[in-house]
């Protein structure tokens, strides 16, 4: 079943940008429709810690995916790694359940991703002892890249979800 399918050009609508830019960085992102796919497109420009990202996220929605097992994306990349953000709240700052994935230059992929590979996540930080994601709660999709330099462009052609 389809999340989001970005043959559509619409779908890309429904998605803004969340760069360092919120906390004084100078990163920046967009979700653009091209070709029939989305981009996830722009550039991360690093601190003097090395630290600095950009990411996009759907609007808030109501996702009840209880019945299925987990993620898949079809992708194409640029080499990078990619992380795959999941919110369960309706405000900006709450957890992002996360699973990182490494994308091949140029090369097309599918990531089948379990719901319960995501980790849960609170302003960039590894918690512990959270609640693991409950895709009953979903209410938004996000990508991010972080601490990678330069440009970047991440091809997506849908997010599905597989059954159990």
């Amino acid at each position: 079943m389809f999340v989001f399918d970005f043959k559509n050009p619409a779908e890309t609508l429904k998605w803004v940008s969340m760069d360092d830019r919120v906390m004084g960085g100078a990163s920046r992102s967009q979700l653009v429709y091209s070709g029939g796919k989305a981009h996830f497109k722009g550039e991360v420009k690093l601190d003097e810690e090395l630290r600095g990202f950009a990411s996009v996220r759907s609007k808030n929605d109501k996702f009840d995916l209880k019945a299925f097992e987990g993620i898949l994306l079809r992708v194409k990349g640029d080499g990078k790694t990619y992380r795959l953000n999941m919110k369960t709240e309706r405000h900006h700052d709450g957890f992002l359940y996360q699973y990182a994935f490494e994308t091949l230059e140029g090369q097309g992929i599918d990531v089948a991703i379990p719901f319960e590979k995501f980790l849960p996540f609170f302003r960039g930080r590894f918690v512990e002892n959270a609640a693991p994601l409950n895709p009953e709660d979903i209410r938004s999709f996000g990508f991010m890249i972080a601490e990678q330099k330069g440009n970047f462009d991440l091809e997506i052609e849908n997010i599905k979800v597989y059954g159990k």
